[in-house]
């Protein structure tokens, strides 16, 4: 903060987001066990693990002995989260001794970032004179479950796909999973083999007119998709949903994500526009709704596939 003062002044706009310290001390250990090499000095290493560090990454971060003159024989007698509580107090201990060089700065509590007043009184600490409203967006992609079913490469695609999954977005519209995967799954068939995207979508286009003869009542419709997922619906990665919504809402979105399979996502375009096409049929029977609009919304999603089924076979 210093450096930056004498940089560009003092009318700098400084906010500092700070996590409570329980919270932010399990994330960083979390982090530190996937990734020990990235924590060395936090993570006690093997001798061969701590050779390469200076070659694959970034000087690890200082510690206890580095700054408080704490000995390495107390530092290492310290546990994974002690030595993190340290990291986080020294943190903010240096933040804040330095915070009085910039008046206008502002401290936000990580928290309440989803809430529409923190967002509203920190674009209008940016700017004063700013008067739109910002609704609350909530971004979450981080997965829970078994990873040593699915590779590290795979886990950074299914993160990748589900980056800008809104939650908010899942709580107020059943269709939205459903458009937001089918648009994924577009920008993804430009970089396929048109021969393997035009498969993928043609199981797509039966998959959805089974749909629309379940919607009609002529094929036998929730019982069956409840009997097809209660087979390990326990097992795989799951979206991680936190406890920011309001009742209501957080129910929702766990009944639409609870036995959604995110290690699958991975492996195919078509499976989450396929689980949520199945969801909104489980969903319209536990609402009471008709049949026939239903119906109609498989049939609207069915048009989209065709003419995306069109382009393909002209570029065949």
């Amino acid at each position: 903060l210093p450096l930056l003062h004498e940089m560009f002044g003092g009318d700098l706009k400084v906010i500092h987001l700070r996590q409570e310290r329980g919270p932010a001390i399990a994330a960083m250990a979390r982090a530190a066990r996937a990734d020990p090499l990235y924590w060395d000095g936090y993570m006690d290493l093997d001798g061969d693990e701590a050779v390469d560090v200076a070659a694959e990454f970034d000087p690890p971060r200082p510690g206890a002995p580095l700054l408080d003159g704490m000995d390495e024989g107390q530092w290492s007698a310290l546990s994974l989260e002690d030595r993190l509580g340290w990291l986080y107090d020294a943190s903010h201990r240096a933040i804040e001794k330095d915070l009085h060089l910039f008046p206008g700065h502002l401290a936000v509590a990580t928290e309440d970032l989803d809430h529409p007043a923190t967002i509203q009184r920190i674009a209008r600490f940016i700017d004063p004179g700013f008067a739109q409203i910002c609704p609350p967006v909530h971004v979450n992609h981080a997965l829970n479950g078994p990873t040593d079913a699915i590779t590290q490469e795979d886990q950074n695609e299914t993160r990748a796909v589900l980056a800008d999954f809104d939650y908010h977005r899942v709580a107020a519209s059943e269709t939205y999973p459903v458009v937001y995967f089918l648009q994924n799954m577009v920008a993804a068939q430009a970089t396929k083999d048109t021969r393997e995207a035009l498969e993928e979508l043609k199981d797509l286009r039966g998959e959805i007119e089974t749909l629309i003869a379940q919607a009609e009542g002529r094929l036998p419709g929730a019982a069956e998709i409840r009997a097809h997922r209660a087979v390990g619906a326990g097992e795989g990665l799951h979206l991680v949903v936190d406890g920011s919504f309001p009742t209501d809402q957080g129910g929702r979105v766990a009944d639409v994500l609870g036995d959604f399979r995110a290690e699958r996502v991975a492996g195919s375009l078509t499976y989450p526009v396929i689980h949520f096409l199945r969801q909104l049929l489980l969903l319209r029977e536990q609402s009471g709704l008709e049949d026939d609009n239903l119906s109609r919304t498989y049939r609207f999603m069915a048009e989209q596939v065709d003419s995306l089924i069109e382009q393909a076979a002209a570029s065949a």
